[in-house]
C-alpha cells in the first residue's frame, strides 16, 4: 500500500501546472479517506501556502466531514496574492509560521510540499507537531492507494540471525499499519549482489527488513530522524555456526566471517539512534520484543494482531513440521536454538574467539567473564 503524493513541482510554468490539476482527481478520493480514518469534523491544515497548497484546500473543502482550517509553512512568504492569475489564499484564512506557533485546533495535517524535495520536511514535522497524522500529496500516476505518511524504516542484521523470521513477522504488522515494505531485501555481501539502489526508495511510508552490511549511506538520515533504523544481533558464535551450515552443509570454523560478524555489530553499535535487539529475546519473549520494537519505530501494533502474526510463523510452521532443536542442515530454519555454538566449538577455538571478542561477548551480556 503506497503513500499517495500528489502534489507538484517548486516551478509555476506550464507543464507544473498540469501536473497541478493532476490532482484534482484525487483530492477529493484523501479527503473521504481522512474522514473514514478520523471521523466527521476532522479539521484540517494545508502545509504549504503556494498554489498546490490553495488547490489542496479548495477541493477539500468540497469534502462533507472535513473543516479546512487554514495554512501552515516554515516560509510564509511565499505566500503571495496570485500566482498566474490563480489566488493563492483562500479569503479569511491567514499563514501560520509553523516555525513560531502550532494552533491548538490541528487534527490532521495535509502536505502539499513534495518530502523527496525537501529532505528535512519529516523530521521538522517530527519535532513540531508529534503525533499529529500527516498526509502528503505528491502528484505520481502509479499510486492508488491513500494513506498517512510514516517515517520510512530499516531493519539490519549480520545475517544468520533470525532476520528473515523477523522479517516475514515485520511485514505483516506494519502493513496492517499502513506501511509499503520494498518488494526486496537490500543485501550487500562482498563478492555477490549489491542492491543499495533500494535504500535510495525510502521514502514515507516505506520499510526495508534484511540490510546485511553496515551502510555508511545510512548514518545521516539515521541521525536526522528521515530513516529510523533497528539492528538485529545474535551471539556471534551461534552466527559463526549457522553460517558454516549454510555455507557448507557442516561446522568449520572460518575466523574471517565471525570477524565480519563482529565489525558489523561494532559498526551498527556505534550509532545511538539505532534501536537494537537481540535473536535471543526475540525467540524466548517474542511478543514483547516485537512490541517494544513497534513502539520505538511508532508503528500502532495491536497485541492480539501480533500474537497471531508470531502463531503463523512459529518454527514449528516455518520449518515444516520440525520442533525446535530437530536439525535439518539444508533448511534456512536449521535448528532454532540458542547456544549451539557449545555442540561444535572445541578448546582452541574457544581461546581464539576470546582473543577476538571476548569483551565484545561480555558487552553484549553473552558471557560473564572470560571463564567460559
Amino acid at each position: 500500500m503506497d503513500t499517495l503524493y500528489l502534489s507538484s513541482s517548486n516551478e509555476y510554468d506550464n507543464e507544473g501546472f498540469f501536473t497541478v490539476f493532476t490532482m484534482l482527481a484525487h483530492a477529493h478520493r484523501l479527503g473521504r479517506e481522512i474522514v473514514r480514518r478520523h471521523g466527521p469534523g476532522v479539521r484540517v491544515y494545508v502545509y504549504g501556502a503556494a498554489a498546490p497548497g490553495w488547490l489542496t484546500a479548495k477541493m477539500l473543502d468540497e469534502v462533507e466531514g472535513i473543516e479546512v482550517r487554514g495554512f501552515l509553512d516554515r516560509t510564509p512568504e511565499r505566500a503571495r496574492e496570485t500566482i498566474f492569475g490563480i489566488p493563492v489564499l483562500v479569503p479569511g484564512r491567514n499563514v501560520i509560521d509553523l516555525r513560531e506557533d502550532i494552533p491548538s485546533d490541528l487534527d490532521v495535517l495535509i502536505s502539499a510540499v513534495n518530502p523527496q524535495a525537501t529532505p528535512d520536511l519529516m523530521a521538522f514535522f517530527q519535532e513540531r507537531i508529534p503525533g499529529v497524522p500527516v498526509y502528503f500529496l505528491h502528484a505520481q500516476s502509479h499510486t492508488e492507494r491513500v494513506l498517512p505518511a510514516k517515517t520510512p524504516f530499516v531493519i539490519a542484521s549480520t545475517g544468520r540471525t533470525g532476520s528473515t523470521w523477523l522479517g516475514q513477522m515485520m511485514r505483516y504488522i506494519t502493513h496492517e499499519d499502513g506501511y509499503t515494505p520494498l518488494p526486496y531485501r537490500v543485501t550487500v555481501t562482498a563478492g555477490t549482489h549489491v542492491r543499495h539502489e533500494a535504500l535510495s526508495e525510502l521514502r514515507p511510508g516505506r520499510s526495508v527488513a534484511g540490510v546485511e552490511r553496515f551502510y555508511n549511506r545510512l548514518v545521516t538520515p539515521v541521525r536526522l530522524g528521515i530513516v529510523k533504523a533497528a539492528f538485529l544481533y545474535r551471539d556471534p558464535r551461534d552466527v559463526q555456526v549457522s553460517l558454516s551450515f549454510k555455507k557448507h552443509g557442516k561446522f568449520l570454523f572460518n575466523e574471517a566471517d565471525l570477524l565480519k560478524v563482529v565489525q558489523q555489530i561494532l559498526l551498527w553499535k556505534t550509532l545511538p539512534e539505532v534501536y537494537c535487539l537481540n535473536f535471543e529475546n526475540l525467540r524466548d519473549d517474542t511478543l514483547n520484543t516485537l512490541m517494544d520494537l513497534c513502539g520505538f519505530l511508532g508503528i500502532n501494533a495491536q497485541p492480539d494482531f501480533v500474537r497471531k502474526v508470531i502463531e503463523l510463523h512459529s518454527f514449528k510452521i516455518l520449518s515444516e513440521g520440525r520442533e525446535k532443536g530437530s536439525e535439518r542442515a539444508d533448511h534456512h530454519y536449521r535448528k532454532g536454538i540458542k547456544g549451539d555454538w557449545k555442540n561444535h566449538f572445541d578448546e582452541a577455538m574457544k581461546k581464539r574467539v576470546k582473543e577476538l571478542c571476548g569483551t565484545l561477548l561480555i558487552e553484549l551480556g553473552y558471557e560473564r567473564d572470560l571463564d567460559w
